[in-house]
């Protein structure tokens, strides 16, 4: 089975049952009206869409192995970043356990989640605190919040209180840290 895009017709279903919360769908939805700096760090899918329908019933069997996580998939975009070259994908079928994965048009697979959306939107916060310094943390946890993230206090506690300088650092963080928050 070659690469199959979720129609979005069906994108918010395919989502919901997948465990994104309907709260996150209607903050990508509504990213182009706000004005609080978080429609600055990513993007709605529409890129997404774009760049995969062009791989739309392509077989990427020979492709390299980056490439090959979309292959016999069903693919579901979340967001896109602000580059336009980086997805957040829900992958499903093929034989393999459902994931949200970060996907690039260069790397390929970037970073696979599993199948816990809460540690994909645990990243994609990080990346928000990152971008968006200039928030207290009170902003930060009311967006978390709001995009439907269980523990906002406790994720900026902790990475108010970290120490990654290294990307090997932040690694190990995410890795200790985020698996205790997501549980």
């Amino acid at each position: 089975m070659p690469v199959r895009v979720v129609p979005r017709a069906d994108r918010e279903r395919t989502l919901l049952e997948a465990g994104v919360p309907a709260a996150f769908l209607r903050v990508v939805a509504g990213l182009s009206q706000r004005s609080d700096g978080l429609e600055w760090c990513f993007r709605d899918e529409s890129v997404a869409y774009s760049y995969l329908s062009a791989l739309e019933g392509e077989s990427l069997q020979g492709a390299p192995e980056e490439v090959r996580v979309l292959h016999d998939r069903e693919i579901t975009p979340l967001t896109t970043d602000m580059n336009g070259d980086t997805f957040l994908l829900l992958c499903r079928g093929g034989g393999q356990p459902t994931s949200f994965v970060d996907y690039g048009l260069e790397e390929g697979l970037c970073e696979d989640y599993g199948s816990n959306f809460q540690l994909c939107l645990a990243n994609l916060l990080i990346f928000v605190y990152e971008c968006c310094s200039e928030w207290s943390a009170d902003q930060f946890v009311s967006v978390a919040e709001e995009l439907g993230f269980a523990r906002p206090r406790r994720l900026v506690e902790e990475l108010m209180s970290s120490r990654r300088g290294t990307s090997e650092e932040d690694r190990a963080w995410r890795s200790r840290v985020l698996t205790g928050l997501v549980a």
